[in-house]
């Protein structure tokens, strides 16, 4: 069965809807391995090769089935807020409900409640569809508030995503010093990437494994290596040093 879905999907450049392969592929996916992701499902890399197929395809810019393989993608992410903020900039489902839905939700979970309530009142303004629902599910979201308000402390806008790092910007600045006057650089994060997170800017959001290869510590080998030697013990506070001397 998955080497027939390959071959299907291999040849579904001419169908007038090939995304509905690729949603039948991850429907079977889904239900031949119930437990998820593993070796055997791959749904991971499944859901990857999906959404990176069709990312630039202006007519799935707005399809709901697209933006949910997104959404489902997301879950396997250890930065989901990257995800958001690439659908954001390529324009994927910012005509849906459902975008600002789970971004809102993503944002209560991790205690954001402030920037939640932007995400929401952002899909209103750009009549997002289904509007009622997403009018509900702000309501809701608002009642929740009411039992349990945001922390006064917590910033409007998120912490920029782990791997903004990589839009870092270098700036100048000179020290208070008196004596050492001279100028030393500071990189300083940026609340929002010039870059996408992804190696090639905001037009690709790269995969889970480079992801998690850029967080992971690259083991080295302990050839050369040198353990810290403990230095000697100090004497204590008042005690005398003996000092041996050689007869002449």
């Amino acid at each position: 069965m998955r080497a027939q879905f390959e071959k299907d999907i291999a040849s579904s450049i001419d169908l007038d809807d090939p995304l509905e392969v690729w949603l039948r592929y991850i429907k079977w996916t889904d239900e031949t391995f119930p437990q998820g992701q593993s070796t055997e499902s791959g749904i991971a890399r499944l859901l990857e090769r999906c959404t990176e197929h069709f990312k630039n395809d202006k007519q799935y810019k707005s399809d709901p089935r697209y933006l949910r393989v997104w959404l489902a993608y997301s879950t396997y992410s250890d930065s989901p807020l990257d995800i958001f903020a690439f659908l954001q900039r390529n324009g994927i489902g910012q005509e849906l409900a459902l975008f600002y839905e789970e971004y809102a939700a993503v944002l209560e979970k991790m205690n954001r409640k402030r920037k939640a309530d932007e995400i929401f009142q952002m899909g209103l303004l750009r009549d997002a569809r289904p509007m009622e629902r997403l009018r509900k599910r702000y309501d809701e979201f608002k009642r929740r508030l009411e039992v349990n308000p945001p922390d006064p402390s917590e910033p409007s806008t998120p912490p920029a995503p782990l791997r903004t790092i990589l839009g870092a910007s270098q700036v100048s600045t000179t020290t208070s010093h008196a004596s050492r006057p001279r100028k030393i650089q500071v990189f300083a994060d940026t609340e929002e990437p010039e870059s996408r997170p992804g190696s090639a800017g905001w037009e690709s959001i790269g995969t889970l494994a480079e992801r998690k290869k850029e967080n992971t510590i690259a083991p080295k080998p302990w050839a050369g290596e040198t353990m810290p030697m403990r230095g000697p013990t100090t004497a204590a506070a008042g005690e005398r040093l003996v000092v041996f001397r050689d007869e002449v």
